[in-house]
């Protein structure tokens, strides 16, 4: 609680999968988990949580190429997923939604954990920094929120490929 974890690596490394089960844990353990999805749908992120809850690839629901007992087990991973206290967020975009977002939600009912994935398309609140200083005013303020509501907040965030030229 009222700390900032920031998971970075390349594109395609599993960021959002990481995320997910993070959040699927959490829910699992009744807690209340905020998750902001800024890069997929709210249906794209519950195909691939009923994925991860069932052990099974979304190919199996996507294509109906799920056998009987596949299409038994999928039912039953949705009704988890039904039982879990999770707030998905697709729609919002600016750090200053995330932040007024997040803390209506929290002063109804307590969040337990925030996820937001991911840093690079969070729109600043300051307009005309430097992409480094939109990234440190991102971070400096959902450590702030971390810190205000005593949840952990984690921040997912790509590296560009620039990373892999430097040992």
């Amino acid at each position: 609680p009222g700390q900032l974890c920031v998971i970075a690596a390349r594109p395609a490394c599993g960021k959002t999968a990481i995320a997910l089960n993070f959040t699927r844990h959490n829910c699992g353990n009744r807690d209340r988990v905020l998750f902001f999805n800024l890069e997929m749908g709210h249906t794209q992120m519950l195909k691939r949580l009923i994925s991860i809850e069932s052990g099974m690839s979304t190919r199996h629901f996507e294509g109906g190429v799920a056998s009987a007992s596949q299409r038994q087990a999928l039912q039953s991973s949705a009704d988890v997923a039904r039982s879990w206290d999770l707030i998905l967020k697709d729609n919002i975009y600016s750090l200053a939604q995330i932040l007024a977002t997040s803390r209506g939600i929290h002063r109804k009912t307590p969040v337990n954990a925030i996820v937001v994935d991911y840093c690079q398309l969070i729109k600043p609140m300051t307009r005309g920094l430097q992409r480094e200083q939109q990234v440190a005013e991102i971070s400096r303020e959902l450590k702030l929120l971390a810190k205000d509501l005593n949840v952990p907040v984690i921040l997912l965030a790509q590296l560009n490929r620039e990373s892999e030229k430097n040992d």
